[in-house]
């Protein structure tokens, strides 16, 4: 995307994206049709999340795309546990163990690693950025 839609605005690449993913699943719809009709909160959710979430998260994407590049960009879909994990505690009463937090650390260094970051050999982290040229 960063070569070939170059210029084009990310909001554009959103809106297209979920406006091909609409058409592309309406032949399904007599298919799926419920038994009852949905109530006006089911709409409603349908609406928020689907326009809210989904699309502000494409709307994330695709700018981090244009501004970082596609391969750091891909990067924040490991942010998603996380969120999935606060949400299951806060809304859902589950329980928060230490194999969680460790699962999400092991998410977090990895991410970390995938977006560029690296280990020195003393052991301290730092980032891949390299240092300003000494003048000579």
């Amino acid at each position: 995307m960063k070569r070939r839609l170059q210029g084009v605005q990310p909001v554009g690449i959103a809106a297209a994206t979920m406006t091909a993913a609409a058409l592309l699943l309406t032949p399904a719809v007599p298919f799926a049709w419920p038994s009852d009709a949905p109530g006006i909160d089911t709409v409603a959710s349908l609406l928020v999340l689907g326009a809210g979430g989904t699309g502000v998260a494409f709307l994330i994407f695709y700018t981090l795309i244009a501004e970082i590049g596609p391969g750091r960009a891909t990067v924040v879909a490991y942010i998603a546990p996380g969120f999935s994990v606060v949400y299951g505690v806060v809304l859902l009463g589950e329980s928060f163990t230490a194999g969680t937090a460790a699962g999400l650390m092991f998410i977090l260094a990895g991410s970390w690693l995938a977006a560029g970051g690296r280990v020195s050999r003393s052991g301290l982290s730092r980032s891949t950025v390299p240092a300003p040229a000494r003048a000579r």
